[in-house]
């Protein structure tokens, strides 16, 4: 009997190392920026949202996402927006490790895109997997997954 309990213990931590380390959806990020306004890109919602046509966009706050996210189906794509500057792109590279970085300066628009395996998902762009771009546009950051799916 101790044998067994012994053995559960170490596959429950084998098991629980795993699922920490396993790429996470980027709405447990984008929860964690509080004065960030999120934008939800669904293919169906209940909630008051935004008619695109292919799909919605229903906002929320930060605080409001993984409710908003129950009330979504056919979940396509996930931004927030905050108050920052150039700095705070440059950071959240690094915070999640983005790899095959592509940068591009479009007048006072700054737009960085690559894939980080923190995140789950991605898509192909010039032959790439992505699945973080971050945006600095007038004194606003806009960071999407797998990219910003409206404007910034």
């Amino acid at each position: 009997m101790k044998r067994f309990a012994v053995i559960f213990l170490l596959v429950t931590i084998v098991a629980g190392v795993l699922l920490y380390k396993l790429p996470q959806p980027f709405a447990r990020y984008a929860a964690g920026w509080p004065s960030g306004e999120v934008c939800v890109y669904c293919r169906s919602s209940d909630l008051d949202s935004i008619d695109m046509g292919n799909g919605r966009i229903v906002r929320c706050s930060a605080q409001q996402l993984y409710n908003t996210l129950r009330h979504c189906s056919g979940v396509d794509g996930v931004s927030v927006s905050f108050d920052g500057d150039e700095q705070d792109v440059w950071r959240i590279t690094k915070r999640f490790d983005l790899n095959n970085i592509r940068t591009q300066q479009c007048g006072d628009t700054l737009a960085v895109c690559g894939y980080s395996a923190m995140l789950c998902g991605g898509l192909r762009l010039d032959g790439h997997l992505v699945n973080l771009q971050i945006a600095h546009s007038h004194g606003k950051v806009t960071v999407g997954s797998p990219l910003i799916l409206g404007s910034f």
